[in-house]
């Protein structure tokens, strides 16, 4: 059995078909490791905020807490995006301020290929749904703590 020090919390992992580890970190990216800590591959978000990183860049804002092997092979991830919503309320726990335009983030599926990290599918949360309905995490302290600047009005505790 093999160890190794990861510089980012781990959200997600999962096995692999071919027996490697397959996993997500905080700072939006996906690893792919052998059973003795070697690193098969990297992606990461090309978006993310904290710049690029020595692995294929993915066209994505952000990766972050799934990853799934498809029967094809593809790596099916989780990502998000920003919209702006009109009349949204500025805070998720308190309906006083008025409702603002704000900058939601919303989730993204996607499908991508192991070998050059291209999104072949996507599936924007945002398309089928109202946004005034989806409104868990998006203005928490979740996407600030990744990186991401507070939308206007959010809350700032």
């Amino acid at each position: 059995m093999a160890y190794r020090r990861i510089d980012s919390r781990i959200s997600d992992f999962e096995k692999a078909c071919n027996g490697n580890l397959l996993f997500v970190t905080a700072d939006f990216r996906r690893v792919e490791m052998d059973c003795l800590g070697k690193t098969a591959c990297r992606w990461y978000a090309a978006g993310r905020p904290h710049g690029p990183a020595d692995s294929i860049a993915m066209d994505t804002l952000t990766l972050h807490h799934e990853i799934d092997e498809m029967p094809n092979g593809t790596l099916f991830a989780l990502s998000s995006e920003w919209r702006e919503v009109d009349d949204y309320y500025p805070d998720e726990y308190d309906e006083a301020p008025p409702p603002m335009r704000q900058r939601v983030m919303g989730d993204v599926i996607v499908d991508f290929g192991r070998e050059t990290g291209k999104v072949a599918w996507g599936w924007k949360a945002f398309d089928p749904t109202d946004p005034h309905r989806s409104t868990y995490e998006t203005l928490s302290d979740y996407w600030i703590r990744g990186g991401f600047p507070l939308p206007t009005g959010g809350r700032q505790d």
